[in-house]
């Protein structure tokens, strides 16, 4: 079975990802379970993603778990201009268009 999303259908996916994303700042996926994840793209059912749920709700609250060191570390590696891990490292969505590099950083430096 081929689920879309997360690198998980090749033929949707770029080779090697290196721009910023911004669904990281402006959305996050809650699943029937009360799970975290950082992405839609991300699928709870899928086993392989379960080492991507940053929390849930049952046992802590959404602003914890935004601000949680593991969630700043996942926001600050995917809003530079730089090669991407799994699983966003085949994602071609989110992508912030016409960025300014300089913009990005001097907004990273006021999160971190």
């Amino acid at each position: 079975m081929a689920m879309i999303g997360g690198g998980v259908i090749h033929n949707l996916s770029i080779n090697q990802r290196q721009t910023p994303c911004i669904k990281i700042f402006r959305e996050f996926t809650i699943d029937y379970q009360g799970r975290v994840f950082p992405c839609c793209n991300l699928f709870p059912d899928d086993i392989n993603n379960a080492k991507y749920i940053f929390g849930n709700l049952k046992n802590e609250s959404i602003f914890d778990i935004f601000s949680s060191k593991i969630w700043a570390k996942w926001r600050e590696n995917l809003f530079i201009d730089s090669p991407k891990s799994t699983p966003c490292k085949t994602c071609n969505d989110g992508y912030f268009g016409n960025h300014n590099q300089k913009a990005h950083l001097r907004l990273l430096e006021n999160l971190t």
